[in-house]
């Protein structure tokens, strides 16, 4: 009887935690109750009666009997291995061999060699520009040759102080009839020097008036050896403005040619010189000047 009249009450967890508590007074006796009369309460007589309900109301509080934690979690066994907690060990990336790879490198190394070989193409027209791979290869320097006039009447080969005695000595005619004469300084023997160095033989000279002045038109004619040709001053200024010069071939020789001067129409201005080449790299250019007299 007495566990009927007793309120029954509400236990609150994380889940009915509110922020404000609202209170069901349903649940509650109401603040206004008439109390029940002591007579009317089912009171035990005895002792053992009270100490049987007593018993009953220890039965129902009955405290919570908690598990041990070794009983919870048992031990493992001996050989059980434990799962390693520490980074594992990555493996190595697997790379695939790219397709057509074959054919890439042949067209790295392709463009490689061709960027080498412009490069090698650049170099060498920098350091020789009248080479013959420069499309482009400008004027040759203009140079001016010097010497000192021999009071010999004799043609002197060479300028240098030692001849070669087997070369023969350039002969000419002297006559007084043509307007124009080969210059005191005779014919001279030089290097040279367009850039093809040793690459080269060739007659050259200028033609010129009693003040030094240059006289371009005049017809220069060469022949021997296979040789037969006419070059007009005025036609390389390497040599000055009245400047001429014909190419032998590509290397020094020794072969015999006669020079004189003509007019655009073939007919003779000077004596007829015989001149030899030399088969030497420091010599491989002959120089004759024309001078009017």
């Amino acid at each position: 009887m007495a566990d009927e009249n007793k309120p029954k009450t509400q236990r609150i967890n994380r889940r009915n935690r509110k922020d404000k508590i609202e209170v069901d007074h349903s649940k509650f006796m109401p603040p206004q109750v008439d109390l029940p009369d002591l007579s009317e309460l089912d009171i035990p007589e005895a002792d053992e009666e009270a100490l049987a309900a007593l018993q009953r109301m220890d039965d129902i509080a009955r405290p919570l009997v908690v598990t041990p934690q070794e009983e919870r979690y048992p031990p493992l066994p001996a050989d059980h291995q434990p799962a390693p907690t520490g980074p594992t060990r990555q493996s190595k990336p697997v790379y695939r061999r790219a397709k057509h790879s074959r054919r890439n490198n042949f067209l790295t190394l392709l463009f490689l060699l061709s960027t080498i070989g412009v490069l090698a193409f650049y170099g060498l027209i920098w350091t020789d520009p009248q080479t013959p791979l420069n499309l482009l290869a400008p004027p040759t320097s203009f140079r001016i040759v010097t010497a000192t006039a021999d009071p010999n009447p004799v043609f002197v080969p060479t300028v240098e102080p030692t001849l070669d005695v087997n070369q023969p000595t350039p002969t000419v005619a002297l006559s007084d009839t043509f307007p124009f004469a080969v210059a005191p300084e005779g014919v001279l023997y030089v290097s040279n020097q367009n850039g093809r160095a040793c690459n080269w033989a060739s007659i050259a000279g200028a033609v010129t008036n009693a003040d030094n002045s240059p006289l371009p038109g005049f017809g220069v004619r060469v022949a021997g050896d296979g040789v037969s040709a006419t070059v007009f001053s005025g036609t390389n200024s390497s040599f000055g403005d009245g400047g001429y010069e014909l190419n032998l071939g590509g290397a020094p020789m020794v072969s015999t040619f006669t020079v004189h001067l003509v007019t655009t129409g073939g007919a003779p201005l000077s004596d007829v010189l015989t001149v030899t080449t030399r088969d030497d790299c420091n010599q491989n250019v002959v120089i004759i000047n024309f001078i009017q007299r």
